[in-house]
């Protein structure tokens, strides 16, 4: 009896504290204080200063095409969205303003990047390049000039580069990068990610597109990229510039060529050692602009580039290299010392030239000095040719030390090195 007794009274006690906890008022839950909104940095007078944020807010334009009647210019205007509890995003779009001036009007919208807009010749459609049919791989949209939904024109597999449309607006030339080979496939399907560096590389080659037959035909083959495709203005030629890989290293090595497009036969704009791209056709075709840099040559062993050794190029007064031509400039100095030291540096380098008669000339540049000593080093080793002169205005490529007997057999009006010093 006495042990039923103690049981009840243990199941009623446990009872009644389950039942009364849910009456225990419950401590109320406190919320995090909101951040404080940081304090935009100001100068001392009180401006405030430029932010990573304020950049991030700047709008960018570019791809400027004017309009065939010269009414109108479409370009791009890239923004970035920074929008609370989203993912940040640039875009690009399609816009057009009149040139006389007034409010510009957007003509593409979405998630997907607009670019490279361009004019067809009679100026009604613009053309330009997307990734809105699949990520990745741009192609070549068009729509009207005044507006309205845009439609897609070429599905070059791996997307397009860059093109222009020809001069009578019946067909492009476009740039594509190669894609992978079979082998190539096969790998990626069962995973074997494998890079070999600088090995396998892609190239980017020229294409032909007939814009009513929606047919692309290949117009360069072999082992180097084409960038820049222009057409001439009767729609026969087309120049590019090629390169023989599309590494960054590379980009001293271009070339400019001209292609017939009829029969992919092709030339060199000219026989160079030097670089050459960016070529531009004159309205009639009867000339070509384009810039380059006679001093950079390919090797034909190593297939690398290095500055092209001036020697041929300059003129000896015996003491130093003067390059013949009056607009030639040298990109390097070399210093040649007697006994066989040289030292090659950049003219880029050069923070100031200094000319004193009994110190002789002494080049500045970061962290290092270099003394030319000698004799006439001001002097005129022939009309408007003097060694101080033509350092200063990048034509001397090389100076070296004379030797004694040199010194010794020297007028007593010639340029004279007797020394060349520099910091270790």
């Amino acid at each position: 009896m006495f042990n039923r007794l103690r049981y009840s009274s243990i199941v009623i006690c446990i009872t009644f504290a389950f039942i009364a906890v849910p009456f225990v008022p419950a401590q109320a839950e406190q919320k995090p204080s909101p951040t404080p909104e940081a304090t935009p940095p100001r100068a001392k007078d009180g401006r405030k200063l430029l932010t990573a944020m304020d950049l991030l807010s700047i709008k960018g334009v570019g791809s400027p095409r004017i309009s065939p009647d010269g009414t109108r210019v479409v370009y791009t205007l890239s923004e970035t969205k920074t929008e609370k509890d989203k993912e940040w995003k640039a875009t690009t779009h399609v816009w057009v303003v009149p040139t006389a001036g007034g409010t510009p009007r957007q003509f593409t919208r979405g998630e997907n990047n607009c670019t490279s807009p361009e004019w067809t010749p009679d100026g009604k459609m613009i053309a330009f390049l997307t990734d809105r049919e699949k990520a990745g791989e741009r192609q070549v949209w068009m729509m009207h000039a005044d507006g309205g939904e845009a439609w897609q024109l070429t599905s070059q597999k791996g997307g397009i580069s860059s093109f222009r449309i020809s001069p009578d607006g019946n067909s492009l030339i476009f740039t594509a990068t190669d894609q992978p080979t079979k082998e190539e496939e096969d790998r990626k399907r069962v995973k074997d990610d494998t890079i070999l560096i600088d090995q396998d590389l892609k190239m980017t080659h020229l294409w032909y597109f007939d814009i009513e037959k929606k047919e692309a035909k290949r117009l360069t083959e072999g082992s180097f990229t084409v960038s820049d495709p222009q057409w001439s203005p009767d729609g026969t030629q087309a120049s590019f510039t090629a390169r023989p890989t599309p590494k960054a290293d590379d980009g001293g090595l271009a070339e400019a060529w001209i292609l017939n497009i009829a029969t992919k036969e092709k030339r060199k704009v000219e026989e160079t050692p030097g670089s050459s791209d960016s070529v531009r056709w004159s309205s009639d075709g009867k000339w070509l602009a384009y810039t380059g840099n006679k001093y950079m040559k390919r090797s034909p062993a190593t297939d690398s580039h290095k500055p092209e050794s001036e020697a041929d190029e300059a003129e000896d007064f015996g003491c130093f290299g003067w390059l013949r031509g009056v607009r030639d400039r040298s990109i390097m100095l070399e210093l040649r010392k007697k006994d066989g030291h040289t030292l090659a540096i950049g003219y880029s380098w050069l923070e100031r030239v200094e000319f004193e008669p009994s110190e002789g000339i002494t080049l500045y540049l970061p962290g290092r000095k270099i003394r030319i000593t000698g004799s006439g080093l001001n002097a005129d080793a022939r009309p408007t040719v003097r060694l101080f002169d033509g350092i200063i205005r990048h034509r001397v490529p090389w100076v070296r030390e004379a030797d004694r007997s040199e010194s010794l057999k020297a007028r007593a009006d010639a340029v004279v090195i007797d020394s060349i010093e520099w910091d270790s």
